[in-house]
């Protein structure tokens, strides 16, 4: 807000008598000083240091307990405004100087604060690499998963359509082995990145495995082959180069709850324990009634993995094509399911295809079984599914 026409004292009178009556803290704590910063554009903490004149800066992730919470974390932003992940639970994401992340914990009106993560689609974790043939495909194959999770004779789709929330890389919306998708059918967090476009592969691979279109002659079946009978909503929660943040996945997530998902499916991982991921996945499990899916990791210990490892997500890990535990993948008391996850051939963007190795491919197989059995029961819950 620009202040032209008004002397800066009368504007901040006018402050004061407003603030005075909205039960905003009063001076002692300094916090009156921040909310007249940030609504007189000085954006100086109230330490009178402006957070982008040191270049010690740290993205954070601030949950605060109410809005004069809000005004604060913003104050803290070097621009003088959070990027909101979720307005309703009372988070977003922050860029401020590193000294002053105890100072926001230490605010009465912030619940938590946490250094932004990294994540990664999980076959880049320890430099896996992805095996197996890359190319087009003329005649329509039955990959060996869908066998194995669906036999024959198959379970078919249901007549309620059941959405679900590919948290990846993005989606090919041009290969014509997948459903063709509606401008907003996705989400990105990521200036510059789109959801209809996957500079990896990963989000791409994971997609067909739940919904490449069956029945038209050409590359590979799924688990749900009918687009008509499911929805699809990809939100790009992990950038092209197969990195993203734990900000950037969670405001994907809260695009998944918005778009009323059913199912969110995650092959990514990274970071260590998140009190605030955990509050906020329990949340969307508890209350949202949304299913979530995550990979396990491909580390082949029993290490905990996250998100996979949160106890209102469903962790996956790998087997084989005889039903053996891959080699890489994570074993954990937090695992609740194995699916194939070996050489699993699925669709690449460009109308290729490929077979690679995961958790990540592990994931899908269980997102898709459970948009199939879901369709057949819509008055079943998330937990009975």
């Amino acid at each position: 807000m620009k202040f032209a026409s008004f002397g800066i004292t009368a504007v901040t009178a006018s402050l004061l008598s407003r603030f005075s009556h909205a039960g905003f803290p009063d001076d002692e704590d300094g916090s009156l000083n921040r909310h007249l910063a940030r609504k007189l554009g000085k954006n100086d903490n109230g330490n009178g240091i402006r957070p982008e004149e040191d270049n010690h800066t740290i993205d954070l992730i601030v949950k605060y307990k109410n809005e004069d919470g809000h005004i604060i974390a913003d104050s803290y932003d070097k621009t003088g405004r959070g990027r909101d992940i979720s307005v309703k639970y009372h988070t977003e994401v922050i860029t401020t100087n590193k000294e002053y992340m105890e100072a926001l914990k230490n605010d009465p009106n912030i619940e938590s604060v946490e250094v932004d993560s990294e994540i990664y689609a999980l076959p880049n974790m320890r430099g896996y690499v992805p095996t197996g043939e890359r190319g087009r495909r003329l005649e329509e194959e039955t990959p060996y998963g869908i066998d194995m999770v669906n036999p024959e004779p198959r379970l078919e789709q249901g007549i309620h359509p059941i959405k679900v929330c590919v948290i990846d890389t993005g989606y090919d919306n041009n290969h014509t082995d997948l459903p063709d998708l509606d401008a907003n059918d996705g989400f990105s967090p990521y200036d510059g990145q789109t959801w209809d476009h996957d500079g990896h592969g990963h989000g791409t691979h994971c997609a067909g495995t739940i919904g490449a279109i069956g029945g038209n002659a050409q590359g590979v079946t799924s688990l749900n082959p009918d687009p008509t009978k499911f929805k699809f909503f990809i939100s790009k929660g992990l950038r092209d180069t197969g990195s993203g943040t734990g900000s950037g996945l969670l405001s994907a997530v809260e695009s998944c709850i918005e778009n009323e998902a059913n199912i969110i499916s995650m092959s990514l991982g990274g970071g260590g324990f998140s009190d605030i991921m955990n509050t906020l996945f329990n949340t969307y499990y508890e209350d949202q009634g949304v299913l979530i899916i995550a990979a396990a990791g491909n580390d082949g210990n029993s290490a905990y993995n996250y998100p996979a490892s949160y106890a209102s997500i469903m962790s996956v890990a790998a087997v084989d094509m005889n039903g053996v535990k891959a080699s890489f993948s994570q074993y954990n008391d937090q695992v609740e399911i194995a699916a194939p996850g070996v050489l699993v051939k699925s669709t690449l963007p460009g109308n290729e295809y490929a077979s690679w190795s995961g958790t990540s491919m592990a994931t899908p197989h269980v997102a898709g079984v459970a948009a199939l059995v879901w369709s057949h029961f819509p008055q079943c819950s998330n937990k009975h599914i």
